[in-house]
């Protein structure tokens, strides 16, 4: 991997995840042999890495139309990440801004029992978590700094998988 001329870029911490079908229903799986199938779902987590410090992103993708099910959770996860975007601030404790997520899911007739995002930055493999803050209940660390932009966390995002995930973790 590089980046772009002017900036150049390093191998990330973390192999590219792309899981499909079931698999997509739980985080950071890597890619398989599958096919992707029309119907399916599943969410792609891809990193940037410069001198070792990263930023990732992850997307869900719905071959084809979405189910209800899995569009109505899409709505959810946005709204949750306002709520995360409104409490991660100085002040707050980690399980404050997961609360505010767990709140919206709630209001849904969902619930998230995994964290809600954590801290990533400076990192080798094999993983690029600071393992310094994690948005989960229980998790009384106290934000002391702007979260945005200076410095970098990752939002957990989770619709891919949502129908399949029913039966496991809801």
């Amino acid at each position: 991997m590089r980046g772009t001329a002017q900036f150049g870029g390093d191998y990330p911490a973390w192999a590219p995840a792309m899981p499909m079908g079931e698999m997509a229903a739980a985080p950071h799986f890597t890619w398989t042999d599958a096919p992707f199938e029309s119907g399916s779902a599943t969410n792609m987590e891809l990193a940037g890495c410069r001198h070792r410090y990263h930023s990732a992103i992850c997307r869900t993708v719905q071959l084809g139309p979405p189910p209800d099910k899995l569009a109505d959770l899409a709505k959810l996860v946005g709204e949750a990440f306002e709520a995360l975007l409104d409490t991660i601030k100085p002040g707050f404790t980690c399980e404050e801004v997961a609360e505010a997520c767990q709140s919206v899911f709630r209001r849904g007739g969902h619930e998230k029992p995994t964290r809600m995002g954590y801290a990533i930055g400076l990192n080798y493999p094999p993983d690029w978590g600071e393992r310094t803050a994690s948005m989960r209940a229980g998790e009384r660390t106290v934000l002391t700094r702007p979260a945005w932009p200076s410095t970098s966390s990752r939002a957990s995002g989770w619709t891919a998988g949502a129908i399949s995930s029913a039966r496991r973790w809801w």
